[in-house]
């Protein structure tokens, strides 16, 4: 995807970090699913329930995979988004539909800071990408002498 010198792919990574993390989420994932298969049976919103939960699933295997910072961000907004929905799943009940508020809310400040940080280091990097920003940063932050204070 471009946009004037701004140019970024949308890729996906697999290597040990990434499967490992890839394999928790889609086992967690499926005992989920089997128990929610049996928990929700009968629920009104059954279908809908399981379109967030596979919804949610999907958002964090792009979360996990992702090669970049931008695409890790999208992930990130999905999860969010998922977590809003299921919180508020049943939400003819005031109380779950409160939680749901009160979790969007605060995921979006968070969410605030974390675009912040990403305009912040395509500004001193110029990459998002994840092998470019390894390679950059020690060259680039070696003048920066609280830089290990904040990394911390």
């Amino acid at each position: 995807m471009s946009v004037g010198d701004f140019n970024i792919g949308f890729n996906l990574v697999l290597d040990g970090l990434s499967l490992t993390m890839l394999s928790v989420v889609t086992g967690v994932g499926f005992l989920i699913h089997m128990y929610a298969s049996w928990y929700m049976r009968g629920e009104e919103g059954y279908s809908r329930f399981f379109a967030y939960t596979n919804l949610f699933i999907a958002s964090m295997v792009v979360l996990v995979l992702a090669d970049n910072l931008l695409l890790m961000y999208l992930g990130w907004e999905g999860v969010g988004l998922c977590s809003y929905l299921l919180i508020g799943f049943y939400y003819t009940d005031p109380k779950n539909g409160a939680a749901a508020m009160k979790a969007f809310v605060v995921t979006r400040v968070g969410d605030v800071f974390l675009a912040f940080a990403l305009f912040i280091l395509y500004n001193e990097l110029g990459t998002l990408n994840f092998r470019e920003m390894v390679e950059l940063a020690p060259a680039h932050f070696a003048d920066f002498p609280a830089a290990s204070a904040i990394t911390c």
